[in-house]
């Protein structure tokens, strides 16, 4: 499936402000820029006005776990990575009708301040959106895995 996927979705050129690999690169509402990197063990968060510095960045080390794969089941793949700045956290999301073959990935984050749900932005429609995953391949090199029971990141897991 992550073939067939990789096939239909061309992976976005990597952008100036990213130092690794870019995860997400998008706008949002032409205006302003959302990019989510991997960088050695740590997940980067950026946003701001498009083509400045970032109004915000945030880091989360990759062994936090804070990552959710897509859990198999449904038509809709998604995943997800969280990065927390006090008491605001921020939820990166990419989603994807795999029945839908004209379907296109939908990204953004969710704002939530204290548990509570604040707003979603979105990602302008572009071609070249894809899934986190890599992430779990980079999880698994680290010597993680998903924990299907607990939904966690872990040293050990069931078979």
């Amino acid at each position: 499936m992550r073939l067939l996927i990789a096939a239909l979705l061309l992976p976005l050129p990597a952008a100036a402000a990213c130092n690794g690999t870019t995860l997400i690169s998008c706008t949002i509402k032409g205006t302003d820029t959302l990019e989510v990197c991997l960088s050695g063990d740590d997940l980067t968060y950026a946003y701001g006005p498009k083509g400045a510095a970032p109004d915000l960045t945030l880091r989360e080390p990759l062994a936090r776990g804070t990552y959710t794969p897509w859990n198999g089941i449904g038509r809709s793949m998604w995943d997800s990575i969280t990065f927390t700045n006090g008491e605001y956290t921020y939820e990166v999301y990419a989603s994807f009708d795999r029945l839908d073959e004209n379907a296109i990935t939908e990204q953004g984050v969710s704002i939530l301040k204290n548990g509570n749900f604040v707003t979603t932005l979105t990602c302008d429609p572009a071609r070249g959106m894809t899934l986190f995953d890599n992430l779990s391949d980079q999880m698994g090199a680290r010597g993680y895995c998903w924990n299907r029971d607990s939904f966690v990141w872990a040293r050990i897991c069931p078979d």
